[in-house]
């Protein structure tokens, strides 16, 4: 037959082209005008090739009756076209099988039975078995129902439908038949064991006879030793009976042959409990009870079972052994579980020291714990006891009571430990520092009071080494802000004089000028401690005793104002700690301080608004005269670094704290004061010294030792000792 436009041969390759496209609305259209014509007037071909076609638009637009009306219409053309008979048998499939669909399915199996997979073959012959069975016709429905198992071999589904429709006759001679047949027909050895399984389900569901189905099931297991059904059904029977060997058999069956885990667990736990409660075994349940560990590490539940058991009979060094190997198991779990690994470390610290006295092994255990929680103080504190008993341990103990020091500063027993263990591991110097500490804190025991008296006389240190940047890294405070240090060690020397006096302002004169060159103590130990800190040349000095201590004397040239007191009256370390402050804070970082937070605030506001005149800042008329001193003097280098440190600031969006920084400049301060003097008992009465109106911190002379007590027990100072030759080597 030939279209008016195009031959069929040229509307088929259209139709295949616009079914590869997916373009269904075409196709439709382009065949639809065909079935106009009455079909006669096209061949079988043409007619198969135009309903197929149109039953496939049909079952893509979700129109499956018309699908079906168009597939049935192919199938009159022609039964054998196999696209056509598996489109309707797999839609037959999903419902009541007909007469008229077995014909389908006949015919489906018999012109395509190789081109079928397995999964269909078997489910046409369970369909056509069911059908027969719907219609009471039991012996054709087991025959198709064989037929089925033939395909897949093992189905429990299937064999138990042979199985029903054999007993549904109530002839026990047609079941045994049936059974034997059944048997005879089965060569794969898992069909067999089911078979002998579902055969001894009957004897014992419905015959109750427990014995011979017992038989039957330790039948299929010869036929095949994995079947976990008969497994299964054999252990049920063994637990009734109290048979535990059997029972037991039975598990180590089911638990080789199991790839589920959970299933293996569960089967494990069961055999440990006939190990424990039947057979009184525990030592055989723990082994059990560790491989269920191994497969599943966090049934917590279990672990303790194993420790219940191991606690009962004293045995502490396998309780032991047990917890070491659940804490390997956690450290290959992901993620490990913080809380129980914490548990079970501590668990074992307290078995090592109350029951084995293995202090070693309960110190590596708490340090686990300690590892995961490094901010809980208590385990600090127990690490530090335990590692305190081991000579070759001290070191730990020292860097734990460390620990406990950087999380609870008020916990002072850690320096009272801290003392006794630098001084078994005969670092005397170490102890002697921190024993001067305990005594300024009035908690020094007899051997450290006697220590301290012992090095009371002795001589303070001699640095006669320059300090370097790597000393000054250990001395200086991490709440040091470095750029507003920065900042005014680049602007005070060129805006100093705006704020310097004259010699009239303290009511002296320039006879009042220390000579420095008579060798007194003063003078001495000024020198000394002017070439260690770096300072090109000795600072002129005056003596007035209207100013307390050694104070900046704000002249145009460096120079200190010094009491009378000081320059022949006082010990070299109370002269030695307060001219060392005085020249730490004479230097152009931070000789302004003693100006005050408010004016040191509009200094450092002055220099950003003079470096940034962008910045909306406001200035008062002094500071207007500083800016302009500033603005005519510095160097294009100087300006270049401040507008770094400024822009700095502000990327870090930093608030500008200057109560902080005087604050932090003055522990620099009497850090590098201790570091000449040398003993911190003689600090805070020349603390309180000090001229109320010069210092340029708010707080206490109290609160100012603590803060220098801190660092006079840190590794910091200790090392820096050691560095600068000034420490003790007995």
């Amino acid at each position: 037959m030939v279209n008016e436009q195009k031959t069929f041969s040229e509307i088929e390759r259209l139709s295949k082209i616009a079914l590869e496209a997916g373009d269904l609305v075409k196709l439709q259209n382009m065949l639809l005008p065909l079935l106009r014509e009455d079909d006669r007037s096209r061949s079988v071909s043409e007619n198969l090739f135009i309903y197929r076609t149109l039953g496939t638009i049909y079952e893509e637009q979700g129109q499956h009756a018309e699908s079906l009306i168009a597939y049935e219409q192919a199938h009159g053309y022609d039964a054998r076209d196999f696209e056509t008979l598996n489109t309707l048998v797999d839609a037959e499939l999903k419902k009541d099988v007909t007469a008229q669909d077995e014909h389908k399915m006949l015919e489906l199996m018999i012109f395509h039975r190789e081109m079928l997979k397995p999964a269909l073959v078997t489910r046409i012959f369970k369909a056509m078995g069911d059908a027969r069975r719907e219609k009471g016709e039991l012996s054709q429905a087991r025959e198709f129902y064989e037929k089925a198992l033939d395909v897949r071999p093992g189905d429990m589904d299937l064999i138990n439908a042979i199985i029903q429709v054999s007993e549904a006759s109530g002839d026990e001679d047609a079941i045994k038949a049936a059974r034997e047949k059944l048997l005879d027909m089965m060569t794969a050895p898992e069909s067999r064991a089911a078979v002998l399984v579902s055969i001894g389900d009957d004897y014992l569901n419905r015959l109750k006879d427990e014995q011979k189905a017992l038989l039957l099931y330790e039948e299929a297991l010869s036929e095949c030793r994995q079947s976990s059904a008969a497994l299964g059904r054999v252990l049920v029977i063994a637990e009734r009976a109290g048979d535990w060997d059997r029972a037991l058999h039975a598990l180590k069956s089911l638990i080789k042959y199991c790839d589920d885990e959970d299933d293996k667990c569960k089967f494990l736990l069961k055999q440990a409990w006939i190990f424990k409660e039947k057979l009184d075994n525990p030592r055989k349940a723990i082994d059990i009870f560790n491989e269920v560990l191994d497969i599943r590490p966090s049934q917590i539940e279990v672990f303790q079972g194993i420790i219940s058991m191991l606690q009962a009979q004293k045995d502490f060094m396998a309780i032991e052994a047990n917890f070491e190997r659940m804490i390997e198991r956690q450290r290959h779990v992901t993620p490990l579980n913080v809380k129980l690994m914490a548990v079970l470390c501590k668990n074992l610290g307290e078995l090592r020291l109350k029951q084995l006295n293995n202090i070693r092994g309960a110190a590596q255990a708490y340090k686990i714990v300690s590892e995961l929680y490094p901010d809980n103080v208590n385990f600090h504190v127990i690490l530090a006891k335990l590692y305190a008993m081991n000579d070759d341990q001290l070191a730990d103990a020292v860097h734990e009571n460390r620990e406990i020091l950087r999380l609870a500063p008020d916990k002072l027993d850690a320096v009272t430990d801290l003392a006794k263990c630098y001084r078994r591991m005969q670092q005397f110097d170490a102890s002697l520092c921190i024993y001067r500490v305990l005594n300024v804190l009035g908690m020094v025991d007899d051997e450290g009071r006697a220590i301290v008296a012992q090095f009371a006389e002795q001589d303070m240190p001699n640095i006669d080494t320059r300090l370097t940047g790597e000393h000054w890294k250990l001395i200086y405070p991490n709440t040091l802000d470095k750029n507003l240090a920065r900042i005014l060690h680049i602007v005070s020397p060129i805006i100093g004089d705006a704020f310097s006096n004259d010699l009239d302002t303290y009511g002296i004169n320039k006879n009042a000028e220390v000579n420095l060159d008579n060798n007194s103590l003063f003078a001495n130990i000024l020198k000394s401690e002017t070439s260690a800190l770096g300072f090109a040349e000795v600072p002129h000095v005056f003596q007035c005793d209207a100013m307390r201590g050694v104070n900046n004397a704000y002249l145009s040239s460096r120079s200190f104002l010094v009491n009378s007191n000081f320059l022949s009256n006082r010990s070299a370390r109370d002269i030695a700690f307060t001219s060392a402050k005085a020249l730490l804070l004479i230097r152009p970082d931070f000789y302004l301080l003693p100006l005050g937070v408010q004016v040191i605030e509009k200094v450092i506001l002055t220099v950003f608004k003079t470096i940034c005149p962008q910045l909306n800042i406001e200035l008062d008329k002094n500071m207007a005269k500083v800016s302009r001193l500033l603005d005519r003097n510095i160097t294009a280098t100087d300006r270049a670094t401040l507008t770094e440190l400024i822009f700095d600031f502000q990327r870090k969006g930093e608030q500008l704290n200057i109560r902080l920084f005087m604050e932090s400049v003055e522990d620099f301060a009497n850090r590098v004061g201790l570091l000449f003097c040398d003993d911190p008992a003689i600090i805070e009465s020349l603390l309180n010294e000090e001229d109320a109106k010069r210092k340029i911190s708010s707080r206490s002379a109290r609160d100012r030792v603590g803060s220098l007590l801190v660092w006079g027990l840190s590794e910091d100072y200790l090392n820096l000792r050691k560095m600068l030759g000034i420490a003790l080597s007995a």
